[in-house]
């Protein structure tokens, strides 16, 4: 299977393992099981994202990609073919 195949079926049965994970709490109000499941969800992210970092990057380097395809005002505005 190809990459995006492969991301959009990890999604959906994370999303159903969410689903039915919430629906068959019968003690827990399923709106903060919802709250609690997306916080531990966005940290996995956060936690891949910083895995994936190169670690010889810095943040200087990182806001300096971020930041070249915008001029500052009064710079040049470079217009490549």
């Amino acid at each position: 299977m190809t990459l995006p195949i492969v991301v959009a079926a990890a999604e959906a049965a994370v999303f159903t393992l969410g689903c039915a994970f919430i629906h068959s709490q019968k003690r827990l109000r399923a709106e903060r099981l919802t709250v609690l499941l997306a916080a531990v969800a966005y940290a996995a992210f956060l936690a891949l994202v910083v895995m994936s970092t190169p670690e010889d990057t810095t943040m200087a380097e990182v806001a300096a990609e971020m930041g070249s395809p915008l001029p500052l005002p009064g710079e040049p505005r470079l217009i490549e073919p």
